[in-house]
């Protein structure tokens, strides 16, 4: 979690900073002077509870009026059902479709990766659906796809394979000659 911080804080040289998420604190809370931020690691929750984030500095309220002047939403972790198609070309360049639950909304920050590399053009489609174009690969390896839905990223053991394949070559064509009018039957 980051919070960023307005210049109207008492930031002090060493600000002592407190950070609850609901009821439990959050951990590891590190100020970043430079970038005026706050980053800590969250305590678990409940898929689908809203809870408020508030800030303390020295033991006072950040914001003198309401400390709890931010909500988190707690979000089940993207989930992947199948692949469409599960394997292609190695040049890449083809649309992926990957299916599965907890994908969000239009909002949300959505990144597949197809083995290390990214899948371009990343777009949800539905809460259950995404299309993105897929990425170069090495002929004859099958990589893992994962799902990254606002830095929430989907469970390594539940990665699905992507097989990248070489392209077909073209070796005949049958015939190689017809009539102005067309009909002919090719062969290839």
């Amino acid at each position: 979690l980051q919070i960023d911080l307005s210049h109207e804080f008492n930031l002090g040289i060493t600000p002592n900073w407190q950070v609850m998420i609901g009821a439990a604190p959050c951990a590891n809370v590190q100020y970043d002077a430079g970038n005026q931020s706050i980053t800590c690691f969250t305590p678990a929750g409940s898929a689908g509870s809203t809870v408020p984030v508030r800030v303390w500095q020295d033991g006072m309220p950040a914001n003198e009026n309401d400390p709890a002047v931010f909500s988190f939403q707690y979000r089940d972790l993207p989930q992947m059902s199948q692949l469409s198609p599960a394997f292609g070309f190695a040049g890449g360049g083809s649309t992926l479709v990957v299916e599965g639950n907890f994908f969000a909304d239009a909002f949300s920050q959505i990144a597949v990766r197809v083995g290390n590399n990214l899948c371009g053009n990343a777009t949800l489609v539905n809460p259950t659906t995404i299309e993105c174009t897929l990425p170069r690969g090495v002929v004859g390896t099958a990589v893992p796809v994962t799902v990254s839905i606002d830095g929430a990223n989907t469970p390594t053991p539940n990665a699905l394979l992507f097989t990248y394949d070489a392209a077909p070559q073209l070796t005949s064509l049958t015939p190689d000659y017809g009539p102005l009018s067309g009909g002919n039957l090719l062969e290839i």
